[in-house]
């Protein structure tokens, strides 16, 4: 779903919407707090389906590892 890159920016963007928005005193307010778990929530919901569907090796890859071992 995302790559590695974009979910570590939106890791990112979390954490600092947090930490500057706890600042400010303003993560109560909906229209700030509902864009923030939104985001969290998009993070786990990737986190899960990565390690739900891990890559599979190609057929060509899993054949020359077995000739590698019968040599």
């Amino acid at each position: 779903m995302l790559t590695d890159r974009q979910s570590i920016f939106l890791c990112t963007l979390v954490v600092v919407g947090f930490v500057v928005f706890g600042i400010l005193n303003i993560l109560e307010r909906l229209y700030i707090a509902i864009p923030i778990m939104s985001l969290f929530g998009l993070i786990i919901i990737n986190l899960l389906i990565t390690k739900r569907h891990p890559k599979t090796e190609a057929p060509q890859d899993i054949i020359s590892k077995t000739d590698n071992l019968e040599s």
